[in-house]
């Protein structure tokens, strides 16, 4: 086990490493490259147009890709794998589930591991992987390591999206004072031909599609060289089936395991039921809000009506209840098959009673079966005591 000087001594090559772009005397960027290569990387999983649940990042050192990824929708399962067991349990931290986690809980589980082991060993448990990504890793590989990687990652682990980020050697010329490589334990670096040869023959031999882009952008004047990054995105055929490795293998240690809390979303029709039930009682708040200023004016000679009427066209409104219901005719269905509400004689109103509303557990507890009233002989959208329409909130509120 390493001391903790060790591990901060190797924190603090990790973090040169990340940002030894920014050393130079040359462009800078904004955000940090290091940031937009993991924006970068992001983006390509969430446009890839593929169901991506499980996600692998060799190379993971800090973790910090691990975390953003974690934020991907549907994602249900992230696997860090580093070669350097101390980097790894020094920032595991990073990836525990936090307050925020636990207040605003996930819809989907999550479980985040991470593992001590060699890119080029096949460990069982990372057979299902969607995705992998391999971010400014290659170029710390030695040249036995890197001809054995394609075979691990394409043949035996086959995702259906790879990405792969490495140093433009093009772009070497804009730092002013670089001499040799960007980083001391760089073992190559390469042009964006030499890039595209590498990937293009990976492409062809395991029935992969590869495109390329890059982030890090060149000053204006600089264009021919690249950005300063290079990015390759491979996407599996999908005419070749992944074949599944009947492999008893784990050479991985794992290091540590998480498990996010999460609750599942609720059924559409349960969900609309819960947001009918908030509005109508919002609705009714804002007609005793008014009814009880009608009572307090003195001078005032209007009536109090004994229903109040929420129009069903009021109701969809609120985008949260129109998401689920399209028109008027689709939440009148749902409203008659709940049986929480009566609705007026054609059917376009809810009839909530006075009575009901100045029940003191009304705005507490909801609706109950029955609660409602006869159809109203008054007009159609006569249901404030001015006869006005019930006030519609500015924004609507963030409850859910």
């Amino acid at each position: 086990m390493a001391s903790s000087e060790q591990v901060k001594k190797q924190l603090e090559q990790l973090t040169q490493c990340t940002k030894e772009e920014e050393r130079y005397d040359g462009p800078k960027f904004s955000p940090p490259l290091y940031v937009q290569r993991y924006q970068q990387v992001c983006e390509e999983i969430k446009g890839c147009g593929l169901e991506i649940k499980q996600i692998a990042d060799f190379g993971c050192a800090e973790c910090k890709l691990l975390q953003r990824l974690k934020y991907l929708r549907g994602v249900q399962r992230l696997v860090g794998v580093d070669i350097d067991r101390n980097l790894v349990d020094w920032n595991q931290n990073r990836l525990k589930p936090i307050l925020s986690d636990f207040i605003h809980r996930r819809e989907t589980p999550l479980c985040v591991q991470l593992f001590c082991g060699s890119v080029v060993e096949y460990d069982q448990r990372l057979a299902n992987m969607d995705a992998i990504t391999l971010v400014e890793l290659i170029e710390h590989l030695h040249v036995e390591t890197l001809a054995a990687l394609p075979n691990m990652i394409f043949q035996q682990l086959q995702p259906s999206l790879v990405i792969v980020t490495t140093p433009n050697k093009d772009y070497n010329v804009l730092f002013k004072d670089l001499k040799g490589m960007r980083h001391w334990d760089h073992k190559f670096e390469w042009t964006r031909q030499e890039f595209q040869n590498w990937c293009n023959v990976i492409a062809a031999k395991f029935s992969y599609l590869v495109r390329y882009s890059g982030v890090g952008d060149p000053p204006p004047g600089s264009e021919s060289v690249g950005r300063c990054t290079q990015i390759a995105v491979f996407v599996k055929n999908k005419q070749q089936l992944r074949k599944s490795l009947m492999i008893e293998s784990r050479p991985y240690e794992l290091i540590a395991s998480f498990d996010y809390p999460y609750e599942p979303k609720p059924h559409w029709e349960t969900q609309l039921l819960l947001e009918m039930q908030y509005y109508v009682c919002f609705l009714c708040k804002q007609y005793e809000i008014e009814r009880q200023q009608l009572e307090a004016d003195e001078g005032s000679g209007g009536e109090v009506t004994a229903c109040v009427k929420i129009p069903l066209k009021k109701l969809l409104l609120f985008p949260k209840i129109s998401k689920h219901c399209r028109d008027v005719e689709e939440l009148r269905k749902f409203i008659l098959s709940t049986k929480q509400w009566v609705l007026d004689g054609k059917g376009c109103s809810i009839l909530i009673t006075l009575d009901t509303i100045q029940e003191s557990h009304f705005f507490d507890n909801g609706f109950h079966v029955g609660n409602g009233c006869e159809e109203n002989t008054g007009t159609d959208d006569a249901f404030l005591t001015s006869g006005n329409n019930l006030p519609l909130p500015e924004e609507e509120e963030l409850w859910t």
